[in-house]
């Protein structure tokens, strides 16, 4: 467990410029622009993903003044479009277990005729995305080093992914809920108790920031934990065949 926050964090602070950068962008669009955030935070964190996972196989960074660095090596262009649609359709699995469990919970809970109050709604939709958790998060172990394989030109095809999640299952599963959804969990409540609401729309972006970063590190710990299952599978070597040089260690 520690080597996955070891490596989340190396991975991080290489690219924290990326990080807070969108960030604030977030923190900007859920106050001012509410309308269109949910949809530019899925855009964001998968963007957030694909390069987490590039700099913690390949040990790409990103400074305040260029654009990203590689170490030296050769590596194939940046294709974004393998990755982003196993993402999405990794998050439309999750949205359709959590609309399942909402309506499910809703449909035992209460009558087809009852008018259920926002409060009522509100405890259903966060049940359901715990639950949403416990079901998922073994799916992902078991296929989620797809995105990591992805992410650098590896081989991410399911028959791949699922030889390799075989392998770690446990491992994997266990890195993800003391990574992720440990860290999440802990930091937005922590932060929830601490920072208040204000009123003032500035302020409140601006304190919106720190829950931002708190999402943005929870997916590079989600990245370690994948990673590590794509590294200790595949080899020491993460990276896809054709590329030389020397791959970051990950030990």
């Amino acid at each position: 467990m520690i080597k996955t926050y070891r490596i989340a964090t190396k991975a991080f602070a290489g690219t924290f410029p990326v990080a807070i950068t969108i960030s604030v962008i977030l923190a900007l669009a859920k106050q001012f622009l509410p309308d269109t955030s949910l949809a530019g935070s899925l855009i964001a964190f998968a963007l957030v993903a694909f390069y987490a996972h590039r700099a913690i196989l390949l040990g790409e960074t990103h400074s305040w003044r260029g654009s990203f660095r590689k170490p030296p090596q050769s590596t194939p262009a940046v294709k974004l479009g393998p990755f982003l649609w196993r993402m999405f359709i990794w998050w439309g699995l999750c949205a359709g277990i959590w609309i399942g469990l909402y309506f499910a919970q809703k449909s035992l809970v209460f009558a087809s005729s009852d008018a259920i109050t926002s409060d009522q709604a509100t405890g259903l939709v966060i049940v359901s995305l715990a639950l949403t958790v416990v079901f998922a998060l073994p799916f992902l172990a078991a296929f989620g080093s797809m995105l990591p394989a992805a992410a650098i030109g590896g081989t991410a095809d399911v028959s791949a992914a699922w030889r390799r999640g075989r392998r770690r299952f446990w491992p994997t599963l266990g890195r993800l809920w003391g990574g992720n959804v440990l860290f999440y969990a802990l930091g937005s409540g922590l932060l929830l108790w601490l920072v208040p609401e204000t009123g003032n729309p500035g302020i409140d972006a601006a304190l919106q920031i720190p829950f931002e970063l708190v999402g943005i590190f929870a997916i590079y710990l989600t990245a370690a934990a994948l990673s590590l299952a794509y590294t200790e599978t595949e080899g020491e070597d993460p990276r896809a065949p054709g590329q030389t040089g020397t791959a970051p260690d990950l030990s």
